[in-house]
C-alpha cells in the first residue's frame, strides 16, 4: 500500500483478520454437506438404496441448494478478498486513518468514545470491531486484528491530547 498520503510517522498499522473468511467457510461446508452423500451414493448404490431412490426423485431440489450454496460461497469469498485486500487501519501522532474504497481520517482530538466489540468467535481467533464516534458520526472498523492491543494505542494517543 502507498502510504503517499501519510505525512507523519505510523504508530500502528493493522490489517484485517483473516475472519472475514468465516462467512465464505460456513457456505463452502454447507456445500460439502450436499456434494458428500450424493458421491456416496453414487458409489455404492446398494447400501444406500433408500437414501438413492430419495436423492433421484429429490435431485432438482438439491441441485438447486447447491448451486445457491456455491454461489454464494463465490461472492462471500471474493468479496472478503477484496476486503482484506484493500482496508488498512493505520494510527499516526495526530489521526487514525482507515483505508478500504475510499479514505476515512478521524483526528484524535475529535473522538468522543472508542468502544471494542468482540462476538463469540472474535474472542476465540483474535478478531472485533473498534468503534469510534465522533460528534454525530460512528465508524466502525470491522475484523481488525489484535482489537486490544489497537484500542488501547487509540486511546494511549487521545490521553497524550494528540
Amino acid at each position: 500500500m502507498k502510504k503517499d498520503f501519510i505525512n507523519e510517522p505510523i504508530i500502528y498499522n493493522a490489517e484485517m483478520h483473516w475472519g472475514v473468511y468465516l462467512k465464505a467457510i460456513i457456505f463452502f461446508l454447507m456445500s460439502l454437506s450436499l456434494i458428500i452423500p450424493i458421491c456416496l451414493v453414487g458409489l455404492y448404490p446398494s447400501q444406500f438404496f433408500d437414501v438413492y431412490k430419495f436423492l433421484i426423485y429429490n435431485c432438482l431440489w438439491l441441485s438447486i441448494a447447491l448451486f445457491v450454496f456455491l454461489f454464494s460461497f463465490i461472492k462471500s469469498f471474493i468479496k472478503a478478498i477484496m476486503a482484506r485486500i484493500r482496508t488498512r487501519y493505520i494510527l499516526t501522532e495526530t489521526r487514525l486513518v482507515m483505508k478500504s474504497r475510499d479514505l476515512t481520517e478521524i483526528f484524535y482530538v475529535k473522538c468522543d468514545s472508542i468502544s471494542l466489540d468482540q462476538s463469540i468467535l472474535g474472542k476465540i481467533f483474535g478478531y472485533g470491531t473498534v468503534i469510534v464516534a465522533t460528534g454525530g458520526t460512528v465508524t466502525e472498523l470491522e475484523y481488525v486484528a489484535d482489537p486490544f492491543t489497537f484500542k488501547s494505542l487509540i486511546d494511549k494517543q487521545i490521553t497524550n491530547g494528540h
